[in-house]
């Protein structure tokens, strides 16, 4: 095996056709990278072996006859799914780079499907209580548990979320875009005749809640085998919103959702299709987007779409309350994730997040608002762009400064920037980059913009008179659960010339 890319190409250079492929598969993880790029499929002659079902496990078991002791064969594998009815190709990787190059059969094969039509094995729960109960979980792929305040209601950064920024780092954001909101129901509500569901939300300066009314439809999966051919059906159902009405509940009740049937292979492949139970449009269908603090109201009803109090301790909170609503305990109990406590792990819902009634609550930092990159102008002692737009500067002496006036501006302080300075085909010359001090802080406003000082020397460099372009990028501090809110960012490129007169 070969210690170095260099060793590797001049061995390769000297090898006749006997000894060529030993040492390519003995150094694969150096080759394997280049092979998917310069030998295409069609130069590869091939012969299929065998097809296997997969399990419901989704592992297959393959004999494979080994008729070359001496070589043994290079395998490559494929995966297709029947797709109520249409045979689908879910795994077809180039060959070169793909290839378990002679395999021996002493090690699995693990085959890692990214196709989102793949249907996948079922979905477990996380491990829950054993009485009935309602578990929020999550805002996308954010454990509930990061929200800041979310089981006090009070601190610092208050219904902010801890998530993970540039470089792995934590980092706190707001919440903006449309939020998925993920739950977890214990399976025997609807034998209770706890049946419905419900979300809304209000924000600090409205005066009532507002019902989430976006649809939310899930699939589960049917599977016929006729002889060897395994044909899998996906069956969507949607939960709502419907109005629910029954003989103690004529007029009905609005925006209500069906609790899942747990009886139902219920699949979770295509996220967010599969798995939020409600849709949360964060911007109203605003520009520039709701921003502020927002309250998040859950609720439950049973089959007459009568509304089903819990029975956790409560507060003397009424947001979202109506004077019809039971006074008495509930059957079921909320709960949250374990603050502090290991993933997937859950409390019963303080007092804080239960209403005087029987909901649950609790707030999150929306902020819609853009970032705002703007480079207002250049000068030096000489001149400014504000008088010369062209950009064509000029200095007397090295010492003379050049001042580069920048904003880097989000209303609510949720934006990492950087700015660079770049000298012809130098590159960067000058620059302001995280971690400086001015990360999740905003620098300068619009109409206030900050100046960037370095002197001519020090952007010049060896050059007498040069060009210069100045990048700004602002990037939002903004998640909905799933990633950054890239919408909400913003850069800016000016180009400036100094000259020595």
């Amino acid at each position: 095996m070969a210690s170095s890319p260099s060793e590797l190409a001049n061995t390769l250079a000297s090898l006749g056709p006997a000894g060529l492929k030993p040492y390519i598969v003995a150094n694969n993880r150096f080759l394997w990278p280049f092979w998917c790029e310069l030998i295409p499929d069609y130069l590869f002659c091939w012969q299929e072996l065998t097809e296997v079902p997969i399990q419901s496990d989704g592992t297959f078991n393959a004999e494979i006859c080994f008729w070359c002791p001496e070589d043994f064969p290079d395998l490559y594998f494929e995966v297709v799914q029947n797709l109520d009815g249409v045979e689908t190709e879910i795994y077809d990787p180039q060959i070169a780079c793909s290839t378990f190059y002679d395999y021996d059969g002493t090690e699995s094969v693990d085959i890692v499907i990214d196709d989102p039509r793949a249907v996948a094995c079922q979905p477990t729960q996380n491990p829950g209580p054993d009485y009935l109960y309602v578990w929020p979980t999550a805002i996308g792929n954010v454990d509930l548990g990061n929200v800041n305040g979310l089981e006090t209601g009070g601190g610092p950064a208050l219904g902010e979320v801890t998530v993970t920024g540039p470089g792995g780092n934590p980092e706190n954001a707001a919440w903006g875009g449309t939020l998925s909101l993920q739950m977890q129901f214990h399976p025997d509500l609807q034998a209770n005749n706890i049946r419905y569901y419900r979300w809304s939300y209000q924000f600090a300066d409205e005066a009532s809640p507002t019902p989430i009314r976006a649809t939310v439809t899930h699939r589960y999966q049917t599977i016929t085998v006729s002889g060897s051919i395994i044909t899998i059906h996906l069956n969507p159902v949607t939960f709502g919103p419907q109005l629910v009405s029954g003989p103690s509940n004529p007029g009905g009740t609005t925006n209500l959702f069906a609790i899942p049937d747990p009886t139902l292979p219920w699949i979770d492949i295509n996220d967010p299709l599969d798995r939020p139970f409600a849709y949360f449009d964060s911007t109203e269908l605003l520009t520039p987007g709701k921003s502020g603090l927002c309250t998040l109201i859950l609720e439950l009803f049973d089959g007459d779409g009568k509304f089903v109090p819990c029975n956790n301790p409560r507060s003397s909170s009424t947001i979202g309350d109506q004077p019809s609503d039971p006074a008495g305990p509930g059957a079921f109990t909320y709960i949250l994730p374990q603050i502090g406590g290991p993933p997937n792990t859950y409390t019963n819902a303080p007092m804080f997040n239960i209403t005087d009634h029987g909901r649950l609550t609790f707030q999150v930092l929306v902020d819609n608002r853009p970032t705002v990159a703007q480079l207002p102008g250049v000068s030096t002692p000489l001149g400014s762009t504000a008088t010369d737009p062209c950009g064509v500067l000029h200095y007397s002496s090295g010492s003379d400064n050049v001042e580069i006036d920048y904003v880097a501006f989000q209303p609510g302080n949720f934006v990492d920037w950087s700015l660079t300075v770049s000298r012809g085909i130098s590159g960067v010359v000058a620059e302001i980059v995280p971690p400086a001090p001015a990360t999740g802080t905003s620098a300068g406003s619009p109409g206030s913009p900050v100046p960037f000082n370095n002197s001519a020397s020090a952007l010049l460099g060896p050059c007498l008179q040069a060009a210069f372009a100045v990048n700004l990028y602002c990037r939002a501090r903004i998640t909905n659960g799933y990633g950054q809110q890239s919408q909400y960012d913003s850069s800016q490129t000016i180009a400036f010339a100094l000259l020595h007169p």
